[in-house]
């Protein structure tokens, strides 16, 4: 059987002294979470870039445009709580948010 996409593109870009270090681009939450909990957080120098693509979506002036969210992060403890705002972000209404770990 066919495993579903979520609807979300995840993406990760890690930079260590200006160079990046490894990227992630993916529609699979598992896939993400695993390969994001490697990072090396002791770096000094190390930054995440992260940004979760929602698809096209029909904004107020009813055109489609693609929606995303993204944000540079220099430590574990945002990283997460920014991963876990955007990925539950696009649940709908009424739905619990899962908290995911790094």
């Amino acid at each position: 059987m066919a495993q579903l996409k979520s609807g979300l593109t995840l993406y990760t870009k890690a930079v260590l002294n200006g160079k990046a270090v490894q990227m992630v681009r993916t529609h699979s939450l598992r896939v993400f979470l695993n390969r994001t909990r490697l990072f090396k957080w002791q770096k000094s120098n190390f930054e995440v870039y992260l940004k979760v693509g929602y698809g096209k979506k029909e904004n107020v002036f009813g055109k489609m445009v693609n929606f995303c969210n993204e944000g540079t992060y220099t430590n574990k403890k945002d990283f997460a709580q920014a991963a876990n705002a955007f990925i539950n972000a696009d649940t709908p209404a009424g739905t619990p948010e899962k908290i995911y770990k790094f």
